[in-house]
């Protein structure tokens, strides 16, 4: 069986970089075939022992961009759907690269845990502060609808009960925006964190590679 070339792992590895555009494809592909070429590597078992298997590289560039394009200027008329899409995508390419990585396995899956358990917690405040709210605007409703049902047996219990209604749904109406802002901030927070961990334990591959070709230069 013939010995895999350098091609062949070039040829794979931009296989795995098809969520790239085409240019953004050709940046990473010019920039370790140089590496590989300055480096003396011509096949590709020296390749992959330098700089990793196509496929854990492919996880760790992904990542990488995912963190690039999240800091980067955000479209004017970028949707709440397609904030939370790319976040989302942003979140799984980081714990793709984190598994990828080289730190060792548990050290990545303390990371991970700890990136789970954050979102987890994210996800389980912004729910809680939604159910209060829904629960509310739902009791304040209740409150004048019970108000009008008793209004032609007494008109004092009546607009005490419409009257406690309308100041909760008042109240309801106030306080929205303000938890939406909180939501808001936990979110983002959780993201930054996210693309913390990105930077601090996935980076560092490209970080070697680029400090190893400054050297052979």
């Amino acid at each position: 069986m013939m010995e895999k070339t350098y091609e062949d792992y070039f040829k794979e590895l931009d296989s795995y970089l098809n969520r790239l555009t085409d240019d953004e494809r050709g940046d990473v592909m010019s920039y370790y075939q140089d590496y590989a070429t300055d480096g003396n590597l011509h096949t590709y078992r020296e390749i992959s022992a330098q700089i990793g298997l196509p496929k854990r590289l492919a996880k760790q560039i992904l990542a990488d961009y995912s963190i690039q394009i999240d800091d980067g200027p955000r479209p004017t008329n970028e949707t709440l759907v397609k904030s939370s899409k790319r976040h989302a995508r942003l979140i799984w390419f980081i714990i793709l690269g984190l598994l990828a990585s080289p730190v060792a396995l548990p050290v990545a899956a303390v990371l991970i845990i700890i990136l789970m358990t954050v979102i987890i917690i994210v996800v389980a405040v912004a729910i809680a502060i939604l159910g209060t709210l829904v629960a509310g605007f739902v009791t304040a409703v209740s409150f004048v609808v019970a108000g009008l049902g008793v209004l032609t047996q007494s008109v004092s219990t009546a607009l005490f009960f419409i009257g406690i209604g309308i100041a909760g749904i008042g109240i309801a109406l106030v306080v929205t925006p303000i938890f939406w802002l909180l939501v808001k901030a936990i979110f983002k927070g959780s993201v930054t964190f996210t693309k913390w961990i990105g930077r601090k334990f996935i980076k560092r591959t490209n970080t070697n590679v680029e400090s190893e070709s400054e050297v052979t230069a």
